[in-house]
């Protein structure tokens, strides 16, 4: 026999021998009765919640012109067409206009804070000199019962910092909010007539 035969033979001799060793002692142990327990813990996994909010108008009862903030970039959209502040630009002193607002969390997490805030006003039809509609204006806007904003002028708004609202706000919960708008029949500066102003309001909620 050559030495190259001598050589693969004894190759596979060695493995086929460590092999038979293992398949005793495997089946030494299975004759003294050894048992073993487990448990696979299988499907274990994480992700994030998600955080959205819807806006309504409320009219007879009903939402309407719902936006989702699902539909923006960075989770963000701006509403155009829900004018908080009524869009009647007739009003006299003594005039009020109120819009209803309904807010849900559409999201799959509670939210934990619910914050409002106004951005600064601006006015058209304003000469100078005159009075600012942003300084004769009131608003005033309710929720549940309670009043978060009690007649300030679109001015003194802007200049507060944070409304907080009621939170938490479960998954699938709703708040209205009646927003009112009021021309004070005190108000007896012509200059205002003609002006019209612009406000943004801020609502954000927070996980």
């Amino acid at each position: 026999m050559s030495d190259s035969q001598k050589r693969t033979r004894k190759g596979w001799i060695l493995p086929a021998s460590v092999a038979s060793v293992a398949l005793v002692a495997s089946l030494a142990a299975g004759t003294l009765g050894a048992y073993t327990a487990q448990i696979t813990n299988s499907g274990n996994s994480a992700g994030t919640g998600k955080l959205t909010m819807s806006e309504s108008e409320i009219v007879d009862g009903q939402p309407t012109k719902t936006e989702d903030t699902s539909k923006g970039k960075n989770n963000t959209i701006s509403v155009s067409d829900i004018n908080k502040y009524g869009g009647n630009m007739k009003m006299v002193p003594g005039d009020s206009q109120t819009t209803t607002v309904q807010f849900k969390n559409t999201g799959s997490v509670d939210a934990s804070a619910f914050t409002l805030n106004f951005g600064d006003c601006t006015v058209t039809g304003q000469d100078a000199g005159e009075q600012s509609l942003c300084d004769a204006l009131l608003v005033t806007v309710t929720t549940g019962g309670t009043t978060l904003v009690d007649n300030q002028t679109p001015t003194a708004l802007k200049d507060h910092q944070t409304f907080n609202i009621d939170a938490p706000m479960a998954v699938n919960a709703t708040k209205d909010f009646d927003i009112t708008v009021t021309l004070p029949e005190k108000i007896t500066d012509t200059s205002i007539m003609g002006q019209q102003i612009s406000q943004n309001l801020v609502w954000t909620l927070s996980a």
